[in-house]
């Protein structure tokens, strides 16, 4: 025989029975609930939880918050209590959460989250190897950057996404490639890289400017006389360019095919090795390629040697005066001569000028020995003027000086030597 509940307990029962559907389906009420008021936002009794409302950008993919959302204690359900949807989801900026009630419920709420920039900690960044060979030329290696979108990896566009800066990228060392974001990403990051030493090709160090650096050891010093060379001056070329017009007119002393374009290698007052050019008279061209050999071995120094047109100032004595003033060495320069109407020897392509700021032109007058007075020298530039001082100052040359004496070997005539009142230590030509 079976046991009958009691009646109140039977009641009790079927009350808490009805009480949880109606908590588990509110949807199966019959009155509508608004989501919303009037004005867009949420009713009262209604709670929305977004656990994030800020995401880093993920490569164009769509960015669909995670939410809760609740009627007073109830939780409402996906595709029975409501649905939702997301605009403006996948670029940086303000995206928007739309949820649209269903069942019991009405209305729709909007609800504004933010997509920002992807921060450079979230990024991996890498060079495309580690080391590579000093060639003379700056080094810019390729750099890849990705990060990982669930089991997707984005690869970052560069100067879409980021623009690469690289420092001490030419010389051996450790180089640096600064990767700058932009756009969806933000931040920058520094990456390292190794240039090696090694020799370079001897028409990768002649196609360096005059004025480059270059490491010892990218110097093949049992092939040194390969890194000196003359070149014919070709209407049209690269050199014609540089001078035609300024160093170089038509003219009726001196023809373009008397020329020649020379490349050398130097040490600069830092005892670096420098790229240097000149311009001479077929004449002395390879004397002076035989004495800058020479004078590389013994380790001499020479400022600059770069072209006088670097210095144009739109004739040909200020120019020269500009070249003196960088302490530049130079030869070829069609003008007249400082102190006389007549053509320099310059002019020809004859004479060449050495460390000339240390080594100036000076005249004696009723005052004693004067610093060339075609330049407007100031007091403290003005030293290394008296011709019995001159053995103690840096860069000075004397008689004994390992220039002078290389140019004296293959008849050359230095200023330093001239009589009577005019002595010019920085010249030397052979005519």
């Amino acid at each position: 025989m079976k046991k009958r509940l009691p009646i109140n307990l039977a009641a009790a029962v079927l009350a808490i029975f009805l009480l949880a559907l109606f908590t588990a389906h509110p949807a199966h009420a019959s009155s509508k609930t608004s989501l919303v008021t009037a004005n867009g936002q949420l009713a009262e009794n209604f709670t929305l939880t977004m656990k994030q409302t800020r995401f880093p950008y993920r490569g164009g993919a769509r960015i669909v918050p995670k939410f809760t959302l609740k009627y007073k204690k109830t939780t409402l359900v996906e595709g029975r209590d409501f649905k939702f949807w997301t605009t403006n989801a996948k670029a940086v900026g303000t995206a928007t959460l739309s949820i649209r009630g269903l069942g019991r419920f009405q209305g729709t709420c909007r609800v504004p989250y933010a997509i920002i920039q992807r921060a450079a900690k979230y990024l991996s960044a890498k060079v495309s190897a580690p080391t590579f060979k000093a060639t003379g030329k700056p080094i810019t290696p390729k750099v890849t950057i990705t990060y990982k979108v669930g089991n997707k990896t984005v690869t970052l566009k560069n100067t879409r996404d980021y623009q690469l800066t690289y420092k001490n990228n030419v010389a051996p060392g450790t180089a640096k490639v600064i990767v700058r974001y932009k756009g969806n990403y933000c931040g920058k990051k520094a990456l390292a890289f190794t240039i090696r030493t090694g020799t370079l090709p001897v028409k990768t160090v002649l196609a360096a400017s005059a004025g480059t650096v270059l490491a010892d050891s990218v110097i093949d010093f049992k092939n040194l006389p390969a890194y000196f060379r003359q070149t014919r001056i070709v209407e049209g070329d690269a050199v014609y360019d540089r001078i035609i017009g300024k160093s170089y007119r038509e003219n009726p002393d001196i023809d373009l095919s008397e020329l020649r374009y020379l490349k050398v290698l130097h040490r600069n007052y830092k005892g670096k090795i420098q790229v240097g050019e000149i311009v001479c008279n077929v004449t002395i061209a390879q004397d002076l390629l035989d004495i800058f050999l020479e004078l590389f071995e013994v380790d001499y120094q020479i400022y600059s040697m770069v072209l006088v047109d670097a210095f144009w100032t739109g004739e040909g004595l200020s120019t020269d005066e500009a070249s003196v003033r960088a302490n530049n060495t130079s030869s070829f320069n069609y003008r007249r001569a400082s102190d006389s109407p007549n053509l320099s020897n310059h002019a020809l392509g004859k004479a060449i000028d050495v460390n000339p700021r240390h080594n100036p032109y000076v005249v004696f007058g009723p005052n004693g020995w004067v610093t060339d007075p075609y330049i407007a020298y100031t007091a403290n530039e003005t030293g290394y003027i008296e011709p019995e001082t001159r053995p103690y100052a840096p860069h000075a040359m004397t008689s004994s000086d390992a220039c002078v004496q290389a140019f004296k070997r293959r008849g050359f005539t230095w200023g330093g030597d001239w009589g009577g009142t005019n002595l010019d230590y920085q010249h030397f030509d052979k005519l």
